[in-house]
């Protein structure tokens, strides 16, 4: 949830900047493409620039040692389809 994506030093929609709520519109795509391609390609570096705190590899683990069953995925990489709480994260 966000409390990961701050707690890793990423932005949250709170403090996101005033851009970002009118490029999610993917109509700017359209009639703003540049800008709304280069703040998105800046938005993906900076998560993969970002270095994951603590409590991804406490959820690894936990994952791991099966203590999340409905939270993992599965051996095949599919995630179960009991779950849809993946879809919202």
């Amino acid at each position: 949830g966000a409390g990961f994506s701050a707690d890793s030093g990423l932005a949250t929609y709170e403090n996101m900047p005033e851009k970002y709520r009118e490029l999610c519109n993917p109509l700017r795509l359209v009639d703003n493409r540049s800008e709304f391609q280069l703040f998105w390609s800046r938005f993906a570096q900076e998560y993969r620039e970002a270095v994951p705190h603590k409590g991804y590899k406490i959820l690894e683990q936990w994952c791991g040692g099966g203590k999340l069953p409905n939270l993992c995925r599965r051996k095949d990489g599919d995630l179960p389809e009991s779950s849809p709480w993946w879809i919202y994260s």
